[in-house]
C-alpha cells in the first residue's frame, strides 16, 4: 500500500489544525465538541482510506463499480479514478448526476472482474 500523498497529508494537517482551533472556542452546547470530533474523524477516514483504495484499484483485475440506479447512467463500469480524485468526483466524471454523487458514493457496490485467459 502506498503512503499518503503530500496533498493528502496536507489535508490531515489542516484537519488537526481545525480541531485544535475548535477546542479554543467557548462551548455553546454540550454536544459541540463530540459532534465536531465525529465530523473530523469522518473526514480523516476519507483521507486515510485513499492509499488502500488506490492499491486495490491498481490490482491486475478490473475493479467495477455500480452506484444506486447506475444502470440509468451507464453503470456498472470500471472504476478508474484520477490522481487525488474522490469517489464522488469519479462518479460525476463517469456520468452519474452530481446531485446524487454523495449518496451514490455511500451506497456504491464494487467487485472485481478478471479478463478471460
Amino acid at each position: 500500500m502506498r503512503d499518503l500523498t503530500s496533498n493528502e497529508q496536507a489535508v490531515i494537517d489542516h484537519l488537526v489544525k481545525a480541531w485544535n482551533a475548535f477546542l479554543l472556542l467557548p462551548s455553546e452546547h454540550g454536544d459541540d465538541f463530540d459532534e465536531f470530533r465525529h465530523g473530523i474523524h469522518r473526514l480523516q477516514e476519507k483521507v486515510l482510506s485513499r492509499p488502500a483504495r488506490s492499491s486495490v484499484v491498481n490490482d491486475s483485475a478490473d475493479l467495477i463499480y455500480d452506484p444506486p440506479s447506475g444502470w440509468l447512467y451507464g453503470f456498472p463500469r470500471p472504476y478508474r479514478p484520477l490522481e487525488d480524485e474522490t469517489l464522488e468526483e469519479t462518479l460525476v466524471r463517469d456520468g452519474y448526476p452530481e446531485k446524487y454523487a454523495e449518496m451514490g458514493a455511500k451506497y456504491c457496490r464494487f467487485w472485481r472482474e478478471r479478463e478471460a485467459a
